[in-house]
């Protein structure tokens, strides 16, 4: 039911793979900080924050020949705010498809030397499902599952 508090528990990893470090903590139940850094020829920052059932906020910024900042706030069930900035040389494909209140999906697609693609998932009020597949000279996938009680 709407309203229902979910408790997540806390879990903290740090993995090293190709060159890729990513900083996973959950530091209280009611957030969850994702940061993904990459350092090579360019520099990937994801963070994302749940604040207990009344926003979700999703900052992308990469710094490759160019820059790109993306806020996705929802700070309700009813409305949903998206604003997408971007300056470069490279075609973007940007998709949103809100289905229901309890369904986000979200495709960003970025073909220029690699292609990126992000798909946020929330089907219920009690699992969130984080895909971040990125695929360039060295592949990356980050496969992060969470349910609650």
């Amino acid at each position: 039911p709407i309203g229902r508090p979910t408790l997540y528990q806390l879990s903290q990893f740090k993995l090293s793979y190709s060159s890729t470090d990513l900083d996973f903590s959950s530091p209280s139940y009611s957030s969850i900080d994702l940061d993904f850094t990459r350092p090579s020829h360019f520099s990937t920052e994801l963070d994302f924050t749940r604040q207990f059932y009344s926003s979700t906020e999703l900052d992308f910024t990469r710094q490759f020949y160019s820059s790109t900042e993306l806020r996705f706030t929802r700070p309700s069930y009813s409305s949903t705010e998206l604003g997408f900035s971007r300056l470069s040389h490279a075609r973007n494909e940007l998709s949103f498809t809100r289905q229901s209140q309890f369904s986000t999906e979200f495709d960003l697609t970025r073909p220029f030397y690699f292609s990126i693609e992000l798909s946020f998932t929330r089907p219920s009020l009690s699992s969130i499902e984080l895909d971040f597949t990125r695929q360039s000279y060295s592949s990356t996938e980050l496969d992060f599952a969470r349910q609650s009680y």
